[in-house]
């Protein structure tokens, strides 16, 4: 299941971050709603960095949006256009044709999607290592996530849903709770 996802691109001055919430509650949802929102006409031909998009990410992406068009009846459906090296995708160009309200004449917005691994051989947490950035790559207990636990607010959870994660040294420098975070934030904890 997908919680979250989100963009950041050089003309928008925040994050554009969406997470699986009461109303969001299908990861399918979720996906198609960020996608639909890259797939606006100020990003026409973009290229949006996925790290490690060919071994993880393609697969969530490519069958939603295969799914999302075979249900799909009335709304433009996605062209999608992949580039493989390895019998992996390494690229995936997202295409649809828009229909402007003024003019009742059709418009494409294309996207493309690229594997920054390929780019940048490593880790994002090693990444920002090497690049002595102050940023640092969060660290998410997947096993903590369930129905009741899925918009937690509050004290962080115990060490056992990090153990495969991170060293216990590394855990007790997590925030004790994560009350401070945006109002429609799904459960993130990042290290200090």
């Amino acid at each position: 299941q997908v919680y979250a996802l989100g963009f950041k691109t050089n003309i928008d001055a925040e994050s554009k971050l969406f997470y699986i919430s009461e109303n969001y509650y299908n990861s399918h949802k979720l996906v198609i709603r960020c996608i639909n929102a890259m797939l606006n006409k100020k990003y026409n031909k973009f290229i949006f960095y996925v790290h490690n998009l060919g071994k993880y990410d393609v697969v969530f992406l490519y069958k939603i949006l295969l799914t999302a068009n075979s249900d799909n009846t009335t709304s433009p459906k996605y062209e999608l256009k992949t580039t493989m090296r390895d019998d992996k995708i390494i690229s995936l160009d997202i295409k649809i044709n828009i229909k402007d309200s003024v003019t009742d004449k059709y418009n494409s917005v294309k996207i493309t999607l690229v594997d920054s691994l390929n780019l940048l051989n490593n880790s994002l947490k090693k990444l920002a290592i090497d690049f002595n950035l102050d940023l640092k790559k969060g660290v998410f207990p997947y096993s903590f996530v369930n129905d009741n636990t899925l918009n937690y607010f509050g004290d962080k959870p115990s060490f056992v849903f990090y153990q495969n994660l991170i060293s216990k040294e590394e855990y007790d420098k997590i925030k004790t709770n994560n009350w401070d975070l945006k109002e429609n934030a799904l459960f993130y904890l990042d290290t200090d």
